[in-house]
């Protein structure tokens, strides 16, 4: 399983739970849990971080391994990977705070598809207690971000100017 949505999507199958069981859980409609999941992964929709961690306690699951497929799949199983353990909630809370900070109130608008690529980079700026590396931060999460918005924004305009002209 190489994306979150095929890991949700089997951790889901094997707790035996529903989707509508899980939209409860997670406060959203059915339907945005089935979004997290599809049959095709290339068409997944991420939860939010919130919900993402209501997932995985729901299911029986570990975060860590929904988000990167390494590590324990589930709790209490033997870890054959020794990468830093799963950001908590509210580590995760912090790192987002501390973007909502940083970045410019109009650049801080991040797309679904990119809140589970920005989860996985926070693994990189955990320190091994289990605090949050600020100055890594910058070079890990803010940076790229930023610059992917900065070429999705050149490519709406280099589009809108082509169309123009056609």
């Amino acid at each position: 399983m190489k994306t979150v949505a095929e890991r949700l999507r089997y951790a889901w199958q094997q707790s035996g739970k529903t989707q509508t069981e899980i939209a409860e859980t997670c406060g959203v409609e059915r339907a945005a849990v089935s979004q997290w999941m599809p049959e095709d992964p290339e068409r997944a929709n991420a939860p939010t971080n919130e919900n993402l961690v209501s997932f995985a306690f729901l299911v029986g699951f570990e975060l860590r391994w929904l988000l990167t497929g390494q590590g324990p799949k589930r709790p209490g199983e033997p870890d054959s990977n020794s990468g830093p353990a799963a950001p908590t909630k509210e580590q995760l809370t912090q790192c987002f705070e501390l973007l909502e900070k940083t970045l410019p109130p109009d650049k801080f608008k991040i797309p679904p598809r990119e809140r589970a690529e920005l989860t996985m980079r926070m693994f990189e700026v955990l320190k091994p207690d289990g605090s949050i590396d600020v100055s890594k931060v910058v070079d890990v999460i803010i940076n790229p971000f930023m610059q992917r918005q900065e070429t999705k924004k050149r490519s709406a305009q280099h589009e809108r100017r082509r169309t123009k002209h056609s």
